[in-house]
């Protein structure tokens, strides 16, 4: 049954020539060549934009800033790398950065860890990377997603993928 829903779901979209934006819409090239994984948008209107490589890059007034915010060592293999970011909610007047991703332990395994990171303008401040949780190791390379969200309690949620 789901393949044939696929395969029509697929012939109906190879029938839409280019996808329609709703009025009021528009939109605009700002980078290219980028492998974004997530976004974040702060209340000053930067967008700060994850790379699966572990750069964090950030969008200010439309452009991409020349110098990345961070640059983090990750495994990127498959489904690994850099995957998500929270900003908290009081940021920027709270300068911290919520990333979520996976490391290697140089023997074949890998785990997931979310840091919180301190902010100075559009650049992290040098050794302020905080480990708050890592996830248990991975024997696979799949499955590695999961996400994060602050809720209205002001707390951080995380899910994690089952790591194949």
């Amino acid at each position: 049954m789901k393949s044939h829903f696929a395969l029509l779901l697929l012939f109906f979209i190879q029938q839409i020539p280019f996808a329609q934006l709703p009025a009021g819409f528009a939109k605009f090239e700002i980078a290219g060549e980028l492998n974004p994984t997530d976004l974040a948008i702060a209340a000053d209107g930067r967008i700060f934009l994850t790379e699966k490589n572990g750069l964090v890059h950030i969008v200010k007034d439309g452009i991409l800033l020349p110098d990345p915010f961070v640059i983090l060592d990750v495994e990127d293999y498959n489904e690994q790398g850099l995957g998500h970011i929270a900003l908290d909610p009081a940021f920027p007047a709270e300068p911290f950065v919520y990333l979520y991703y996976t490391v290697s332990d140089g023997n074949g395994l890998s785990h997931n860890k979310i840091v919180r990171i301190t902010a100075d303008g559009n650049l992290a401040v040098p050794g302020s990377e905080e480990i708050l949780y890592e996830c248990d190791q991975s024997f696979g390379t799949i499955h590695q997603g999961g996400d994060m969200v602050f809720g209205n309690d002001g707390k951080l949620y995380i899910s994690t993928g089952d790591k194949g």
